[in-house]
């Protein structure tokens, strides 16, 4: 759970990122995360990218997506991305507020 600057002034232009090392690069095919569903909530501004090094500047952006309705509702399926075969060693996921309050709530 991550609050975002401004708690409820926050828009989602505001995003937090969860960081995942996989300890050693992977051929990566898709991802697949659980936000906090049982409410009916949407979160925007989610995006998925991936790094061999981590480094600010080795990104690359396989998923996103910008406001509440293009995101869709949350759910207990978790949302699921399908890309290209691509050699990862971190995985990074930002999310913004959702539409009950400010907080990102990422479940494992």
């Amino acid at each position: 759970y991550a609050l975002l600057p401004g708690l409820a002034d926050a828009t989602c232009s505001d995003v937090v990122y969860l960081t995942v090392d996989l300890g050693a690069e992977e051929q990566l095919t898709g991802v697949k995360w659980w936000h906090y569903w049982k409410d009916g909530r949407s979160y925007c501004n989610q995006s998925i990218e991936l790094s061999s090094s981590g480094g600010e500047e080795d990104w690359t952006r396989v998923f996103s997506c910008g406001t509440y309705e293009e995101c869709g509702e949350a759910s207990a399926e978790g949302k699921e991305v399908v890309f290209e075969k691509t050699s990862a060693r971190y995985v990074r996921l930002g999310s913004s507020r959702n539409t009950k309050n400010h907080g990102v709530h990422i479940l494992e």
